[in-house]
């Protein structure tokens, strides 16, 4: 991963990350957060995390990983919520120069990355093998809880 540079306060607040983010989602979030413009290549896309919730685990059990979805969905063709949506993005609106914007969490860089906001585009992307380098946001929160990552 390279970091591009830590963000100050106007340019996350032109993301609009809290508009962008599920209102469950943004209630769980840690208070203090740093967040972070970075670089992941293809390969540190292939082990980000699924967000911890209910939902995702419900269509795949045995995956918690971009790559591992996707295979499943590649094999499978599991044919559920998520799934669908990802197939309907795959199919229609990825263009192969428009990079999906992902946001992630973490305690800090170290840590596994978990996907809080772009998993359906970014798996239909992997599933379409477009992704050499990602532009991603990262949110570090320390040693605050966080149910969202597990």
């Amino acid at each position: 991963m390279k970091i591009i540079k830590r963000l100050n306060k106007t340019e996350i607040e032109g993301l609009k990350i809290g508009e962008r983010l599920n209102k469950q989602v943004l209630f769980l979030l840690p208070e203090k957060i740093v967040w972070y413009e970075v670089l992941l290549e293809g390969n540190e896309v292939d082990n980000l995390r699924i967000i911890n919730d209910r939902s995702w685990p419900k269509e795949f059990p045995s995956a918690r990983t971009v790559k591992a979805i996707a295979k499943v969905i590649l094999e499978e063709g599991v044919g559920r919520e998520h799934t669908a949506r990802i197939k309907k993005i795959a199919e229609s609106t990825l263009k192969p120069n428009r990079e999906p914007l992902v946001i992630l969490l973490a305690r800090d860089f170290k840590d596994t990355y978990t996907i809080i906001d772009g998993h359906h585009r970014l798996i239909a992307k992997f599933i379409e093998r477009e992704i050499g380098e990602l532009r991603a946001i990262l949110g570090l929160f320390g040693r605050q809880k966080c149910v969202l990552v597990k």
